[in-house]
């Protein structure tokens, strides 16, 4: 018996022609069986019946629903397990390279596993004990340079824009930045709280205790997302910051959409040629706060890492205060190139980092 999981079925909704009569709507996903994938549809309705995509949307619910409903997970074995991996998911991943950091965190989880079996005596000797990995980086990651920064934000608009000064300018891992919805962003008292991180869709816990402090938002990027709550389709309390149209903004978009459709084609047009994702801009700011002479401190809990040993070894506290000076100073630095794309709404925050300075 092949091993299959349970996995949620959101199917895809498409209109098509046909030789006579009105277009119609067509329901598409994929039942998982125990022994193949099997693929359905179902015509859910005339255009006529449903005039837009959001109408024909809202009748599959439904029926998306009852498709979730009737596709139960298939216990296994550990064996069954081991043996699908084997057949179907490592040959094709074999080949693919992996990041020396990877190969280490492998090297260190099978070396706990053996040492567990050890304990309970299964095994004599711990084989990973002799396998010898480095975790170093074979090459250093890009990041942006100011003026490349700067280049970029005046090229993007919302809400692309909004999304890379939000991370850009507090080092928000994409997953946290999407998974913001308004009521965690409060612009009385200039703050943004994280208490979740969405990936892959799935709304899940924040990567560490760290992770969950309230990050400054000051200056220029208090602006940048006021503005945004202004134009944004959906900006109830609720909602989320960056929800997806597509989706009716019951989802935030899905990280690769705005990279790729507006970010990297953005930073090809102003010359950028450097590879980016979006943990570039988080690799930026720590960049740019360590160029600006601020304490690795500061830099540490400004990341929000769990231990000052990411940040080289700093066991000092830095006040809040130097905190929200730090993160100004660098909002300061990007606010120039944010002026003309948004206009004068930017003033105030301009002479603010003109009178700390």
């Amino acid at each position: 018996m092949k091993f299959t999981r349970q996995r949620y079925q959101s199917g895809s909704l498409s209109r098509e022609m046909r030789k006579a009569g009105p277009a119609v709507w067509i329901f598409r996903w994929r039942e998982n069986a125990t022994e193949a994938r099997v693929y359905r549809k179902v015509v859910v309705g005339t255009i006529e019946q449903f005039p837009t995509k959001t109408a024909a949307k809202r009748a599959v619910e439904t029926l998306r629903s009852t498709i979730n409903a009737v596709n139960p997970a298939v216990p296994v074995t550990l064996r069954q397990l081991v043996k699908h991996y084997e057949e179907n998911e490592l040959p094709g991943k074999a080949c693919l390279p992996l990041a020396n950091a990877t190969k280490a965190k492998i090297r260190n989880t099978m070396h706990v596993i053996f040492a567990h079996a050890g304990r309970n005596e299964w095994i004599a000797t711990n084989p990973m004990t002799l396998v010898r990995q480095s975790a170093k980086r074979e090459k250093l990651p890009d990041v942006l340079e100011l003026d490349e920064l700067k280049k970029l934000l005046a090229e993007l608009e919302n809400p692309a824009r909004a999304l890379v000064f939000l991370t850009a300018a507090t080092g928000l891992r994409v997953s946290e930045a999407l998974g913001l919805k308004w009521s965690d962003v409060d612009f009385a008292a200039r703050e943004i709280r994280l208490s979740r991180a969405v990936v892959h869709q799935h709304v899940g816990d924040m990567k560490t205790e760290a992770s969950q402090k309230p990050v400054p938002m000051e200056g220029a990027l208090l602006d940048a997302l006021q503005d945004w709550s202004r134009q944004a389709p959906y900006r109830q309390m609720g909602d989320w910051v960056f929800a997806s149209p597509d989706m009716d903004g019951k989802q935030p978009y899905w990280p690769e959409t705005p990279l790729k459709c507006y970010v990297l084609p953005a930073a090809k047009r102003v010359g950028i040629t450097k590879a980016l994702g979006w943990h570039s801009f988080r690799r930026t700011f720590a960049t740019l706060l360590k160029g600006g002479g601020e304490d690795v401190k500061t830099v540490q809990e400004l990341m929000r890492h769990a231990s000052s040993r990411l940040t080289l070894d700093v066991y000092a506290q830095a006040l809040t205060s130097a905190k929200r000076a730090a993160h100004l100073k660098l909002v300061g630095l990007i606010h120039p190139a944010a002026e003309t794309a948004i206009g004068p709404s930017w003033s105030h925050a301009k002479a603010a980092v003109a009178v700390s300075s």
